[in-house]
């Protein structure tokens, strides 16, 4: 492309300036107000040439803003059935503030299974939608018939996991632990 212009960045329905272009890379900020999920991002040209001003818009690429586990995850309202199975609302606490038209899934793993069992693993749906809740940044979802062991955890926003902890080589959390009383 030949030509003066204005470079900006779309993430989604957000424009932001880039903090730096050049012919290989654009290194663009992520904007503080975007919440947790999957965006596309694509560079918006201005050109001018001679009395004509045209935009060209590069192709998208996927931006993934993960958000992150920020505490302990809270087991609330644990009821134990009578075959053993647990049921409750885990509370996790995120870094960033999740939308309330945003959709979220709860991801557990099981952490150590004995050997010789396969890894017990289930998935939850936040209630949709979220609504008003006291923190924006806590998410509540309701868990059913589980077998009581520690989990890892992982929560999902409109498509970007939260990343596990990694020590020794294996995944170490976060974690809940639902065997405890």
């Amino acid at each position: 492309l030949r030509g003066t212009g204005h470079v900006t960045a779309r993430l989604g329905d957000l424009t932001q300036e880039p903090a730096a272009v050049g012919d290989t890379q654009a290194v663009v900020p992520v904007p503080e107000p975007l919440p947790p999920g999957v965006y596309p991002v694509r560079l918006v040209y201005g050109l001018r040439d001679g009395d004509e001003h045209r935009v060209v818009e590069s192709n998208a690429v996927p931006f993934v803003r993960q958000p992150r586990i920020a505490g302990p995850v809270r087991v609330e309202s644990r009821v134990v059935t009578g075959g053993g199975l647990v049921s409750a609302t885990l509370a996790v606490p995120l870094d960033l503030p999740v939308g309330d038209e945003q959709r979220a899934r709860l991801l557990l793993d099981e952490l150590d299974p004995p050997a010789g069992r396969a890894t017990r693993s289930y998935q939850f749906t936040a209630p949709y939608p979220l609504g008003e809740r006291p923190d924006p940044k806590t998410v509540r979802v309701p868990v059913e018939r589980v077998q009581p062991a520690k989990y890892l955890v992982r929560v999902q926003v409109d498509g970007a996991q939260s990343p596990l902890d990694v020590a020794d080589g294996r995944f170490s959390g976060p974690a809940v632990d639902l065997a405890a009383s």
